[in-house]
């Protein structure tokens, strides 16, 4: 299919063709042509789009005001050696960039763009003010190049036109940079044109440069005024082609800087030097603007990259065969004085640092604007944003405020190793967003630029940090930690944006990992909590849901509910809609939950598909928990005189009794999660917790309150009955571990005639001691309990016994827990015929009834480990 417009009025869509994959593989289609306008201006070849732009980039203030300090301090094979290491590392970095911008358009911002949208905004952000930074010193070290030029040229020991103390040079370089200000304002456009201009211009000079090195002859040069090391009569010789000259150059001779007065090593000289290897993401800048960008940004800044590397090394070979040590070591000019035509050297260098420094302004108000157009740092950076301006003018302005204030610092020596400093961070972290995109196996990676692979990103990241540290740990330190502040302040900022973020292609790789090897059965010594809440009908119960959050120990927590209906358009909305809402609770309130909803044409079907299916790999709930419905929410024991003076209904009980269907439902739920081989557990009154809560964390010391463990049936560790104990202990103990619950204490209150008490007391403390939980033991008689008519009788059935000691117990429960915030305690039974169902619950809620607030516990399988296996 092919759609068509006239020019000027939309843009052609063309969906016929695809882009394929060129090698033996098949033919395989990757993505639709790209849609570009009939009027589109993506017009720049590799050349111009990204060989010249990265070639002007790359030469700057080392190409000829520094490279005889370089081969004077460090010696030919060690700065050969420096260069192989630096465009090593750069190379890394460009395999990554290359990766990057082929698999998409990188706008404006630069490596701004290209982390932020592949690591998200906290990278982004932060790495965009550490890339802004680093055009702001690199544009202050190129306008501090051009008058270190100009005062070679028209200073003392040339024409001796300009003065040449601080302050002078100072005003030097407030006229460049109020040049490069003007310009920026009315016409960047203007001089991106005039690149080639530029790069003739250098190039030209180059050439030059590396003919006088073979035309001409031994002669004495005068140190420049500026240099007070040696006296102002000395001469320095240039030897012209020499052995001698090459043996002697072919060592360090670690010397004082004349500009700083410092004496150099291998690592000041090499973040010197790595400065002049940087601009390798001039033609990513333009990708947007290029015919054929998977092409050209690749192999366009591979061959700036190879060529400059050669320029580099041919220039300090001829520079160790034909020119002295002293004459590298005090002038750092003196290509001017050895060239056939010093007016072309000085062009050049003119040239060269002008447009290195208009580029860096150009480049640092272009990332300010997209800092501030993402709003990633607060709304105080919305002025720079201008996104209607055809020039960001106020960023220009505060770029141009900056590279001012670093012009302070003056001297080239002094600001490059900050720039390659800042600017080795920002490779490093292009690096790591090449690394992440690629190991998270996203399958929208697709970059058309192949030679790559994550150990490349990875060696070119780890390789930036080493030199960082190496070079400047200090720099390197303050770097960091200022990129950590920023990461932190985007962060706790929480801006949404729809870039899409890294971090959760890498969590879900990870997951998905060691899901598969989790295993679903683990041992006894692990046991946590993994609980299902079914979650009732109607609005989401907050309260249940945040005490259940608080017991879960680090396992899984989901929120089950079924919605009942048809399958359809109307339920699978409301699914969504419902999602969407317990999700924005979770995020407010902190839970750390799953919502899991399902559809279902009965709430039984439902509950039994969360059931079966909740849960992933090893991570499946080991414990079901339930809300009895159709309590009154009392909490307390206490009621208002109005309501005690009414008759009560159902013996007594103040309870909103539920349909026969949703008895049966609840029960039949409990009976088919302990088939299910699954923990259950009931919550009731959980509407008091807060209350409660609150007046034991404001208690006084003296006055404690309690976390009650009321087992009805206790027995030996040999009994399985013991599950129930167990579980009862287990999340008793659990909670009290939680921060917010270390104002209560832990007791366990033992309700049993006066005969079995002793035994009882024996039987509690040697299995608390075996299990290693802490708590207070307090022993009841239940002779004492009211509400049952005494000790049940030896000739009724088990059943009514059972009951019966439930009864006396609970009755025991009312009567002591006053300052009790929540009680765990035994869940009778289920009977085993739905004929019961409503008999059941009834017995539960007459249980629960006037209770403070409460969560019934029945265990199948052992939670604790014994002293003798816990190791």
């Amino acid at each position: 299919m092919s759609v068509q417009a006239d020019a000027g009025k939309a843009p052609s869509i063309v969906t016929s063709s695809y882009l394929t994959e060129r090698d033996d593989e098949a033919r395989v289609p990757l993505l639709p042509e790209r849609i570009v306008g009939k009027s589109g201006g993506n017009n720049l070849s590799t050349f111009f789009g990204v060989f010249v732009p990265c070639v002007l980039s790359i030469f700057s203030v080392i190409l000829f005001l520094r490279m005889g300090f370089l081969v004077g301090q460090a010696g030919l094979l060690v700065v050969l050696g420096m260069f192989v290491i630096a465009y090593f590392v750069v190379i890394l970095t460009v395999l990554s960039i290359s990766a990057i911008s082929t698999n998409g358009v990188i706008k404006v911002g630069g490596a701004y763009f290209m982390i932020s949208r592949a690591l998200g905004p906290e990278f982004g952000g932060s790495i965009g003010v550490i890339f802004f930074f680093a055009n702001v010193f690199a544009s202050g070290l190129y306008v501090a190049g051009f008058v270190e030029s100009l005062l070679d040229t028209f200073g003392p020991t040339g024409i001796d036109v300009f003065p040449a103390s601080a302050w002078w040079k100072f005003l030097y370089g407030s006229v460049v940079l109020f040049l490069c200000l003007a310009i920026c304002l009315v016409g960047a456009k203007a001089f991106s044109k005039a690149s080639l201009g530029i790069f003739v211009i250098v190039m030209v000079s180059v050439l030059s440069v590396i003919i006088s090195f073979f035309a001409v002859g031994e002669h004495g040069i005068k140190p420049p005024a500026s240099n007070t090391r040696v006296p102002a009569n000395a001469t320095l010789h240039y030897t012209g082609m020499s052995k001698a000259t090459l043996t002697d150059n072919l060592y360090p001779h670690w010397e004082v800087d004349y500009t700083t007065g410092l004496k150099q090593t291998a690592f000041t000289v090499f973040a010197i030097l790595f400065n002049g290897c940087t601009g390798i993401m001039a033609g990513a800048n333009l990708s947007g603007d290029l015919k054929d960008a998977s092409y050209s940004i690749p192999w366009g800044t591979l061959q700036a990259c190879v060529f400059t590397f050669v320029v580099y090394v041919v220039l300090s070979v001829l520079m160790a065969l034909t020119c002295s040590r002293d004459l590298l070591l005090e002038d750092y000019a003196m290509l001017d004085d050895i060239n056939l035509c010093s007016e072309l050297v000085i062009i050049g260098t003119f040239a060269a640092t002008f447009s290195a420094a208009l580029s860096t302004l150009i480049g640092a108000s272009r990332v300010l604007q997209a800092l501030a157009s993402d709003n990633l740092l607060g709304t105080w950076l919305n002025v720079f944003a201008q996104p209607d301006a055809p020039e960001p003018v106020r960023a220009v302005l505060l770029s141009w405020l900056l590279v001012q204030c670093v012009l302070f610092i003056g001297s080239i020596n002094a600001i490059a190793p900050i720039v390659s400093m800042l600017f080795l961070l920002s490779y490093g972290v292009v690096n790591l967003a090449c690394f992440a995109l690629r190991v998270s196996g996203a399958p929208n990676f697709r970059p058309t630029f192949r030679y790559f692979s994550w150990h490349t990103a990875l060696l070119g990241m780890l390789s930036c940090l080493a030199i960082m540290f190496l070079l400047q740990p200090l720099y390197a330190g303050v770097s960091l930690c200022i990129m950590v502040v920023l990461f932190v302040i985007i962060h706790f900022r929480a801006v949404p944006m729809s870039w899409g973020d890294i971090s959760q292609a890498l969590i879900y790789h990870q997951v998905r990992k060691y899901l598969l090897l989790l295993h679903s059965e683990t041992n006894v010594k692990y046991w946590r909590p993994q609980v299902l809440y079914m979650q009732q009908e109607g609005p989401w119960r907050n309260e249940s849901i945040e005490f259940i959050n608080h017991m879960k120990k680090g396992g899984l927590f989901i929120v089950g509910k079924v919605l009942s209906g048809e399958f359809g358009a109307d339920l699978l909305a409301e699914q969504r809609a419902e999602i969407d809402q317990f999700n924005e609770i979770a995020r407010q309130q902190k839970w750390k939950a799953f919502i899991d909803i399902v559809m279902a044409e009965t709430m039984q079907q439902g509950f039994r598909s969360l059931l079966t299916v909740s849960g992933l790999g090893g991570m499946r709930p080991n414990i079901v928990v339930f809300e009895l419905p159709g309590m009154t929410p009392s909490g307390d024991r206490s009621r208002s005189a109005s309501s005690a003076s009414q008759p009560p209904v159902d013996g007594g009980l103040e309870l909103l009794r539920p349909s026969d269907g949703e008895t049966a439902s609840l029960t039949q739920m409990i009976r088919d999660s302990l088939l299910a081989h699954k923990n259950v557990g009931l919550v009731s009154n959980i509407d008091a917790l807060k209350g409660r809560f609150q007046a034991a964390s404001q208690a006084p010391k003296d006055i404690p309150w309690y976390i009650d463990l009321w087992p009805v049936e206790t027995s030996t560790r040999d009994d399985p009955n013991l599950f129930s104990l167990e579980l009862i202990l287990q999340m008793g103990t659990i909670l009290h571990m939680v921060k917010q619950w270390r104002c209560c204490k832990l007791r366990i209150m033992v309700a049993a005639d006066h005969a079995e008490q002793e035994t009882q007391r024996q039987r509690i403390r040697s299995l608390l001691a075996d299990v290693r939980v802490d708590a207070q033991v307090v022993l009841l008689d239940t002779e004492s309990a009211h509400a049952s008519g005494g000790r049940w009788q030896r000739q009724c059935s088990t059943e009514t016994r059972r009951n019966v000691l439930y009864d006396n117990v609970f009755s025991l429960m009312r009567q002591h827990s006053g300052r009790t915030c929540v009680v765990f305690s035994s869940l009778p039974t289920p009977p085993e015929s739905v004929l019961q169902d409503r008999q059941y619950m009834d017995h539960v809620r007459q249980l629960c009834h006037d209770m403070p607030p409460l969560c019934l516990l029945r265990g199948i399988e052992s939670v604790t480990t014994p002293n003798d296996v816990a190791v």
